[in-house]
């Protein structure tokens, strides 16, 4: 027998992709903008729910219920209070003032985390992490209000 040796490749792993610059700076505000979203309304509390529970609503707990009101107040010129739970509405003046300081903090965090992080060609892991919670976040959001809609809870 003679011992013919032929030599396997392995497939070699890929060098990480190179984003470009305007890649890396949507993706960096769009997980500081969407992930805030997600932490400072109800679909934070719908995402992680404990039984016998009631969480309340994160936007209207220290600080961001003092930040929306000031920039409402200030900024706005918003004269009648502001109602922030309770209303059974989520178009609310105090939902879109905290919209508005998330998106201008947002850009803000970017354009720092932009300058501290220049150097980094990618966001590969935290991308895909960041796609595996923004899927269980819209999945609870769209189960959430599919319930609301078949069982008779909202309107009966």
């Amino acid at each position: 027998m003679s011992a013919n040796a032929t030599a396997v490749e392995l497939p070699s792993e890929a060098p990480p992709p190179h984003w470009s610059v305007p890649q890396r700076i949507a993706f960096r505000f769009c997980f500081l903008y969407f992930g805030l979203y997600c932490f400072y309304t109800q679909i934070s509390t719908a995402l992680i729910s404990i039984p016998n529970m009631e969480i309340g609503d994160p936007s209207a707990y220290w600080p961001m219920r003092q930040i929306v009101f000031w920039i409402a107040a200030h900024l706005f010129h918003a004269k009648l209070p502001l109602v922030y739970s309770g209303s059974g509405s989520g178009d609310k003046t105090f939902d879109w003032v905290m919209a508005f300081f998330l998106l201008v903090f947002s850009v803000i965090a970017t354009a720092v985390w932009s300058v501290l992080d220049r150097r980094r060609e990618n966001y590969v892991t935290l991308s895909k992490w960041f796609r595996v919670f923004m899927r269980f976040a819209l999945a609870s959001q769209m189960i959430g209000y599919g319930i609301d809609k078949v069982v008779p809870l909202q309107m009966p």
